[in-house]
């Protein structure tokens, strides 16, 4: 089980006593900020990898980090507790536990790794100055840390370090004496300092040697800058795929023994020192960080909050309760706002964060654009809303509004497409006016699901000339957002293209299924200045037919076409009709669903009532044997 305080020292952890969980680190209790508890044994199923019979060993494994504003070290060191237990029967002697390694330290093809036996450390560090294969890139636009890149460290905190060795990757290199290993004697070899043919490390150059008697435990043990010392930096060693293999003894396991394996990864930088230089603070600091363990003080004064109001939900900027598109608004109003930082984790809970000093204009605290909890809210934070997209909480309550006006239109690019006739439904959204004042636009794409599969948005920067941002998932099921990053408003020009998409009828659905329409819409469609208000728009619905249609809105309508007036209306319209002849007239609301039907003769003038109807926005149809006309209807009473 999870180690706690056992307050009444009978075994069983019961919280309603006042127990709770805890961490052992050097033999100490410790409550930290974050902590992660699993168990595995190997007899769970087939040992692929090593070929070899289970041991009957569990393992219970214990990480966990600590929040500590006032010391950058420890704020960015995990640490791991492995509790490994023998649940079978039989004894083992000359036990190796190992910790394996496939370092990638920014980019994968220039990374070195060395040992510091005094500390019980190994560490990664760069093989030049700059992390990139070609200058600061790296293949398969891996990202990298550029210029004076970072040393990441792994020290062995209860056990010194038996053996440290390391191996390469059997894909990219031919030797067989120093690739993966693949028997259960090849595995314990590099467990005990010797290659996978058996032969023993020796000092110099890679380390291996069949002639020579040199032979050592620790590879590469020496600085990087000793110019008369053993390290991959000094052997200029090529590029390739190191892996490294740490072990530790622990002598017997036998039936019912216990043994902790006690590990910090720690992080080190120093943005005017060098990949070589660097290997010097991160000794310094592995130093101050042992002293602080041994000395029971890791210097974290803060303890979390827990936090039962004004919580901030990483990702949820606008405080709705759920994660979307609307955030990335939010973010860039709020963008390069600081405050107080949070407890340092971003998990998908409600967390205590004290307040900025600025607000949104609907009263919500800057605070909640603080996602990741650094202090600043930044274009890092747009990572936590990709992270938790769609991601809901208590205080969500799902609203739908449809805007209509006439500032954004939704029309086919395959014009004329029709339901039944055809698959595909290529989308164009564009600004129908010139939209001014403007920094942020989001809507969610509204339509059939029963009808259509979903829709990949192509997200375009519809300002002109100005710098903006969209979610790298953005557009997926049709959420779409885009802001600008500069604190102004831009113009939208007309006829500007916004987004574009494909609509595709799910497969196996027959003709004779389709209904005789259905509409597209921008649900809660919203756009916003750069101080977070709220601007008018609306949008111009999609109506998609069995058959060709021609949309009309009433500046369109000639003499002999569909005319309804008054427009808006409070009830009563009339119709003027484009032919003669027997025509059905239909009202439909803005989702598609029949209201009312009737027949009536193309010589008539005649009235429709809809005073029993909703206020709100409608779609008129009229059938003739050769076209079908629409126009949109107000009813304002």
């Amino acid at each position: 089980w999870a180690d706690f305080a056992d307050l009444n020292e009978n075994g069983r952890y019961e919280p309603g006593q006042g127990e709770y969980p805890h961490v052992i680190l050097e033999g100490n209790a410790r409550i930290p900020d974050q902590v992660l508890w699993l168990v595995f044994n190997d007899l769970g199923g087939e040992h692929n990898n090593t070929n070899g019979n289970p041991l009957g060993v569990e393992v219970q494994l214990t990480a966990f980090a600590f929040f500590c504003g006032e010391n950058e070290l420890m704020n960015h060191t995990l640490f791991n507790s492995y509790k490994v237990i023998n649940q079978g029967a039989q004894s083992y002697e000359n036990v190796y536990m190992g910790h394996w390694m496939d370092p990638d330290l920014g980019c994968f093809s220039d990374d070195y790794f060395g040992n510091d036996p005094a500390r019980n450390t190994v560490y990664v560090y760069n093989q030049d100055a700059v992390d990139g294969q070609f200058g600061d890139l790296c293949p398969l636009d891996i990202l990298t840390y550029g210029q004076n890149p970072p040393v990441q460290a792994v020290t062995f905190l209860n056990h010194p370090l038996a053996y440290s060795v390391y191996y390469l990757n059997g894909a990219v290199f031919n030797n067989p004496a120093m690739v993966d290993p693949e028997t259960p004697q090849e595995y314990y070899n590099y467990l005990t300092g010797r290659w996978r043919d058996g032969t023993p490390f020796t000092q110099g150059g890679t380390g291996y040697n069949p002639v020579s008697t040199d032979q050592v435990s620790i590879s590469f043990p020496d600085h990087p800058a000793h110019p008369a010392g053993w390290s991959m930096y000094t052997e200029d060693l090529p590029n390739s795929d190191w892996r490294v293999v740490s072990s530790v003894q622990i002598d017997s396991l036998f039936p019912g023994k216990q043994e902790r394996l006690e590990i910090a990864y720690s992080f080190h930088r120093d943005q005017d020192s060098n990949h070589v230089q660097t290997v010097n603070l991160m000794a310094a600091q592995v130093d101050q960080m042992l002293s602080d363990i041994g000395a029971g003080d890791l210097l974290c004064s803060q303890v979390s909050q827990y936090c039962q109001d004004d919580c901030v939900w990483p990702g949820d900027l606008n405080t709705d309760g759920i994660v979307d598109q609307f955030d990335l608004l939010s973010l860039g109003v709020a963008l390069d706002a600081s405050g107080p930082m949070r407890n340092g984790l971003a998990n998908w809970q409600g967390h205590f964060a004290e307040p900025f000093e600025a607000d949104f204009p609907d009263g919500i605290n800057f605070k909640h654009a603080d996602a990741n909890g650094d202090g600043t809210v930044d274009t890092d934070d747009r990572i936590l809303i990709e992270r938790h997209f769609l991601y809901r909480h208590d205080g969500y309550m799902p609203e739908s509004n449809f805007p209509l006006g006439d500032e954004i239109r939704i029309r086919l690019q395959n014009n004329g497409a029709m339901l039944g006739t055809h698959s595909n439904f290529f989308l164009d959204i564009r600004a129908n006016l010139a939209l001014e004042g403007i920094a942020g636009l989001a809507f969610t794409l509204q339509y059939d699901t029963a009808i259509f599969g979903s829709v990949q948005l192509s997200v375009q920067n519809p300002f002109a000339e100005e710098n903006a941002f969209s979610l790298e998932n953005n557009g997926m099921d049709g959420h779409y957002a885009f802001m600008l990053d500069n604190h102004i408003t831009g113009q939208i020009p007309a006829d500007q293209r916004i987004a574009f998409g494909l609509l595709q009828v799910k497969p196996g659905i027959d003709a004779g299924d389709l209904p005789d329409s259905t509409v597209i819409h921008l649900e809660n469609l919203l756009a916003i200045d750069e101080l977070g208000n709220p601007v008018d728009i609306g949008y111009l619905p999609l109506v998609l037919y069995k058959e060709v249609t021609s949309s009309l809105s009433s500046d369109q309508a000639g003499e002999e076409e569909l005319y309804a007036f008054p427009n808006p209306t409070t009830g009563m319209i009339h119709l003027r009709l484009p032919q003669t002849g027997e025509i059905r007239v239909s009202l439909f609301d803005l989702h598609g669903r029949e209201l009312r039907a009737e027949i009536i003769s193309g010589n008539e003038l005649p009235a429709m009532d809809l005073s029993r109807y909703g206020e709100g926005f409608y779609l008129l149809q009229l059938r003739t044997a050769e076209k079908v006309y629409t126009e949109r209807l107000l009813l304002a009473k």
